[in-house]
């Protein structure tokens, strides 16, 4: 057959005829590939792998954009010796032994039938369920998942010790959210749970100083709660009518041998000395300034908290207050700021606590402003998409106590 616009096999060039009078001439003839021009053969290879090129990087780009993690909601640390269990239940086996100083990354939170509260969380690569009480209030990100886990941390707060703690996660929610509608409630809920946590006699007066400083704040905005605060702040009983209301006898004289320290108060300690008391030995640290050591690298990121060591034994008169290897809760405080230098940005660190005898004593101490090197961009990445700045592992970090650090030794 021969087609009525063809006079050869588009495929092999061959004629359909074989006729005199049917010559095909040279011009009508597509060449197959292999007799193609090597300079078409090479642009066209040239393009094909452009495109894969292109495609592979577009795979790429996805595949990291859904499988990239999500931060979590909040983050904290524990308070005390404590167990990762695997449902938020008493009677459910533990699955790990928590420390104190240990970072958690908090998902979430439940409440068992017992109304008692629990955070969801992760160590390690390991997720559970731990009791509110302990873990610190949780450093938040998110503002509506970090509101959640923020209110049930407030609502099972009992320890009167731990609100410093609270009032730092509610100070740092209302940094990064300052026009978030739920910050007024978080500060009402501090406040509150901070009143009632006054019945304490053994710090009343700071507790009662703490509620009405936050119910100030409610009473001079013009939200929901600045009316209650208003009402409480009229209601909350001064130092003195306290002091009155709860009497408790005297607890009997403690002798005390204190290292260290203002001699004032040394003085005033002796001063009270007994014969036939048991002693209990106390050393003060005001002056030495702690060297930590960051036992591996760290990303900088506002609000993370993080461990480090005490590079060298924190000797008072001899004795040693605080040991060599004592782990450290750091926690970054501010976002970074650019620094005089172009490959330079500065961040502050804040000591917040140390670990001793297996408990975390609070520390007050000067903030730390360390330069570390900023986000680097390669091609046309944006900034929010370059990688985050990076404390690496054995940086030294000194830091001059505000406060002193009591120091019981058992």
């Amino acid at each position: 057959m021969q087609s009525g616009n063809h006079e050869f096999c588009i495929y092999c060039a061959n004629a359909f005829l074989q006729e005199s009078g049917l010559g095909i001439s040279d011009e009508t003839i597509e060449k197959p590939l292999h007799e193609l021009a090597p300079g078409r053969i090479y642009a066209l290879l040239g393009t094909l792998t452009a495109i894969g090129v292109l495609f592979s990087l577009y795979l790429y780009l996805r595949q990291e954009n859904v499988f990239k993690p999500a931060p979590p909601p909040g983050q904290s640390y524990v308070l005390v010796d404590t167990s990762l269990r695997q449902k938020a239940s008493l009677d459910s086996p533990p699955i790990k032994d928590l420390k104190p100083s240990e970072v958690l990354d908090v998902t979430d939170y439940a409440v068992d039938a017992a109304g008692r509260r629990w955070f969801r969380v992760s160590s390690q690569e390991i997720s559970g369920y731990v009791l509110i009480q302990d873990v610190a209030p949780p450093k938040t990100g998110h503002p509506e998942k970090g509101y959640a886990l923020l209110r049930q941390s407030l609502l099972g707060l009992e320890n009167p010790e731990v609100v410093p703690e609270a009032g730092e996660a509610v100070e740092y929610y209302q940094r990064r959210f300052p026009a978030n509608p739920h910050r007024d409630e978080l500060i009402w809920l501090l406040a509150e749970r901070t009143r009632s946590l006054a019945r304490d006699p053994s710090n009343r007066k700071a507790l009662l100083a703490s509620a009405r400083e936050l119910y100030g704040k409610l009473a001079e905005g013009t939200g929901e709660f600045a009316e209650p605060a208003r009402q409480a702040l009229a209601q909350l009983p001064s130092d003195a009518r306290g002091s009155k209301t709860h009497l408790i006898p005297e607890p009997a004289p403690m002798r005390l041998n204190i290292i260290g320290g203002e001699a004032g108060a040394s003085q005033a300690a002796g001063s009270r000395q007994m014969t036939g008391e048991p002693v209990r030995k106390v050393t003060v640290v005001s002056r030495t300034p702690l060297v930590v050591n960051l036992p591996e690298g760290v990303e900088v990121s506002p609000g993370a908290v993080f461990q480090g060591v005490i590079e060298q034994d924190v000797r008072v008169n001899r004795e040693i207050a605080v040991p060599r290897g004592s782990l450290c809760h750091l926690m970054f405080t501010e976002e970074n700021s650019p620094s005089t230098t172009g490959a330079l940005s500065a961040s502050s660190i804040r000591l917040t606590g140390v670990v001793l005898n297996n408990e975390i004593r609070r520390v007050s101490a000067l903030a730390v402003r360390i330069e570390v090197p900023s986000r680097q961009m390669t091609g046309g990445s944006s900034p929010a998409n370059a990688p985050a700045p990076q404390l690496p592992a054995g940086t030294r970090v000194t830091f001059r106590l505000t406060e002193p650090l009591v120091v019981p030794q058992r």
